[in-house]
């Protein structure tokens, strides 16, 4: 897994406000020119469930990408028509689970496999374990400012 992407993965496990956004950011063929595309906000996960449930989603989402690749590089390797018909079998409920779940993630998030996504934290709360004398003075002095 690239940096950019546990990066992401760290933010969404502290973000209350996140927004999901549609563009080209993270393109395989190098056109990252954002002068060429729009940002457009297709979905908002506004608590730490619903950012955990998301990034739950899309990891399935891709898992299911990945058996449907590895299933293609299986079937252009085998051998015998009975391996051939069986992996064919197993591709086509691959396949139609993997569509399915992708026209669930449209209807519910925005979010495609067509497509590359940003995601863009709005706001974020950082907390640290204190003892109550400790948070006491802490609330003090945040109440005052």
């Amino acid at each position: 897994m690239n940096r950019a992407m546990k990066m992401v993965k760290i933010v969404l496990l502290m973000v209350l406000g996140l927004h999901l956004v549609g563009t080209t950011v993270f393109s395989d063929d190098g056109a990252d020119d954002d002068t060429t595309q729009k940002l457009v906000k297709v979905c908002t996960l506004s608590s730490v469930k619903a950012n955990q449930e998301f990034q739950r989603n899309v990891n399935i989402l891709q898992a299911r990408r990945q058996r449907v690749v590895q299933l293609r590089q299986q079937l252009k390797q085998a051998q015998t028509e009975e391996m051939k018909e069986s992996l064919n079998k197993e591709l086509t409920l691959a396949l139609d689970q993997l569509k399915a779940d992708n026209e669930t993630m449209v209807k519910t998030y925005g979010f495609s496999l067509g497509r590359n996504y940003r995601l863009v934290v709005e706001k974020a709360y950082v907390y640290m374990a204190v003892s109550d004398e400790e948070a006491e003075k802490i609330s003090q002095t945040q109440h005052a400012n």
